[in-house]
């Protein structure tokens, strides 16, 4: 049974980290070997609680919204990002397009939710990718045209 202050603790600080502290209160091996297992417990329930992007079907992608989606500047370019690295994630393009992550998120969103480009988890991270197969099905040529085009023209 995990001590009650411990408990408290915890849920006030959940961390790797915070089992140093903890140790130092509880010196009695079982309750701290308690303690670090409900830190790991309730680690790993955060990880697992991640929600999963929204993806719309491609029979709901309408033009109009992928028009939209591409209509900036940024957004065009993550998308030559992505097609020249096939995936990664919203840090990378922070990196390149030297761009807050906060406004590169924003960006791959409104590409996600136009239906462009899909999002899987691996672990902390999302992971981004070109819609490539469904969208060329869906609106042919439109992902060659939009890579195709020079720099100075975006």
């Amino acid at each position: 049974m995990i001590h009650p202050i411990a408990a408290s603790i915890l849920i006030w600080n959940v961390s790797y980290n915070s089992y140093l502290s903890i140790q130092t209160l509880f010196q009695d091996r079982k309750n701290f070997i308690n303690i670090l297992h409900l830190l790991l417990i309730l680690r790993h329930i955060k990880i697992a609680s991640m929600k999963i992007p929204y993806h719309p079907p491609i029979e709901s992608i309408s033009f109009t919204k992928v028009l939209h989606a591409l209509s900036e500047p940024n957004r065009i370019k993550i998308i030559r990002c992505l097609n020249e690295s096939f995936e990664n994630n919203c840090t990378a393009y922070s990196l390149k397009l030297m761009l807050p992550k906060s406004t590169v998120s924003h960006h791959i969103k409104v590409l996600r939710e136009s239906g462009l480009i899909k999002a899987r988890i691996d672990g902390k991270e999302h992971i981004y990718s070109l819609r490539r197969d469904e969208i060329d099905k869906k609106f042919p040529g439109l992902i060659q045209t939009v890579t195709g085009i020079n720099e100075e023209d975006i």
